[in-house]
């Protein structure tokens, strides 16, 4: 569940092929694991680009491409400079075949390696409650939201409602995203997640703002994210496509653990 780098745009004149720049959002970010007891993992710094339906997420050890009008998802291994990249249909299938490999290895038997169906109307209601509770995050005036899925609290989201990026970042592209790359999941996640990017009224509070602080509730622990800074930057195209000198690789290949690095 999902950074974007800050950049100076440098515009060449005569004879030079400019990138393509807009005005877009830069977002940083902090993001913190949370453990079961409650107790608070290590901090680590995301910075998120935004523009046109296309957004770049930079995290410590990876990066994520993702372009919502396409579809398409794209994750770098910076270390490696090794990427992968498809459609958000065939990274699901990629994910769930890798899960299938992996439970035939340790059990010597054949496991389904096809994408589970999703039927709505077997999903559990979702419950949004719009609490009294407000903070100023990153310069803008938010209010807290609960989320309960089955009456279990599963989102609290801290949204920016008068701070409009539609133009940049389509809420019903995101969900539409979010409800494929939902579909990968397994047990409970898989449940309650989409109950979430299935209901009309989640649907309905993304679509009147931004999220700028969100803490995620599950039986094997959590997780927050909290917005330190929001702004409007122009950004290059090519900040939003594959770098030079990177080599397409296998998906399992990208998230291959860098211990010897």
């Amino acid at each position: 569940m999902g950074h974007m780098n800050k950049i100076v745009l440098v515009i060449a004149v005569l004879c030079a092929a400019p990138a393509v720049a807009f005005a877009g959002w830069v977002a940083e970010w902090e993001h913190t694991p949370i453990k079961p007891n409650g107790e608070r993992g290590t901090t680590e710094p995301a910075t998120m680009r935004i523009e046109k339906n296309k957004v770049r997420l930079a995290q410590p050890h990876t990066t994520s491409l993702i372009d919502y009008d396409e579809s398409r998802f794209t994750i770098l291994n910076p270390n490696r400079q090794y990427f992968w990249s498809g459609t958000v249909d065939e990274y699901v299938a990629e994910m769930v075949r890798t899960r299938a490999r992996a439970a035939k290895e340790k059990t010597g038997k054949e496991a389904d390696g096809q994408v589970p169906a999703v039927n709505p109307d077997s999903l559990p209601p979702v419950t949004i409650t719009k609490t009294d509770e407000t903070a100023t995050i990153a310069g803008y005036e938010t209010r807290k939201h609960e989320i309960k899925v089955r009456d279990e609290l599963v989102e609290e989201l801290w949204i920016a409602e008068d701070l409009d990026v539609s133009d940049d970042m389509d809420a019903k592209k995101v969900l539409a995203y979010q409800k494929k790359m939902s579909s990968a999941m397994v047990g409970n996640s898989a449940t309650t997640y989409n109950a979430l990017y299935h209901s009309p009224e989640y649907k309905k509070m993304m679509e009147k703002g931004f999220v700028l602080r969100s803490i995620t509730h599950h039986i094997a622990g959590g997780f927050e994210r909290n917005a330190t800074a929001l702004k409007r930057m122009e950004i290059p195209e090519s900040e939003f496509k594959v770098p030079d000198g990177y080599r397409k690789v296998r998906l399992s290949d990208v998230f291959a653990t860098d211990q010897a690095s």
